[in-house]
């Protein structure tokens, strides 16, 4: 049975929700899971490049929403390349990416202009960011999956005279369903509308 598109399209919708903590690579992995959990929801486009059901070649489109209550909430918009592996329902997969971060304090900021401290907008700063993510999951059926995944995410420039980077953990929970479905809600109303009424 495959458990995969073979061609070349777009194949899934994925919806993530995870938890961040700011730390070096790898480190604080425990901490991911202890209170105060700083949440990451995240909705993911997966595009297949090749035509295999083996051996994948993805391509994801990301948008989401982090929240960190004494520092900042973001905004990451960032598209990443990765392999992925299947073998029956099981398949391990690695993405490296890229793009954009929008960072807004969560407390008040200031400047200090002519010996007075002014208060500065919130409307936030345009960043960069990279992210590498590393996952394992379990196809449900055709297209349809649950997977965990670990994700290192850098953003940059935080603080341009020393904090230049600011590196994340994250602890991604997904599940991901067939872009296919939306089609198939279209046609159902078409044929809804089209239907004689009594």
């Amino acid at each position: 049975m495959t458990l995969v598109g073979n061609a070349q399209k777009w194949q899934t919708l994925e919806l993530s929700a995870g938890s961040m903590k700011y730390a070096f690579p790898a480190s604080m992995f425990a901490g991911l899971f202890e209170a105060p959990i700083h949440p990451l929801v995240k909705v993911s486009g997966t595009y297949q490049w090749n035509k295999g059901d083996k051996h994948l070649l993805l391509q994801k489109v990301s948008a989401g929403y982090g929240y960190h209550r004494f520092l900042q909430s973001i905004i990451p918009i960032n598209t990443s390349i990765g392999y992925r592996f299947q073998s029956g329902h099981l398949f391990a997969e690695a993405f490296l990416g890229a793009g954009y971060l929008h960072s807004v304090p969560t407390s008040p900021q200031f400047v200090l202009n002519n010996g007075v401290y002014e208060a500065t907008h919130k409307l936030g700063r345009a960043q960069m960011m990279f992210n590498l993510n590393l996952g394992i999951g379990y196809h449900l059926k055709k297209d349809t999956y649950i997977a965990v995944s670990y994700e290192n995410m850098l953003q940059s420039p935080f603080i341009k005279s020393y904090v230049p980077l600011l590196p994340y953990n994250i602890f991604n929970i997904s599940y991901a369903f067939p872009m296919a479905t939306f089609k198939k809600l279209s046609n159902t109303e078409k044929a809804m509308k089209g239907t004689p009424k009594f």
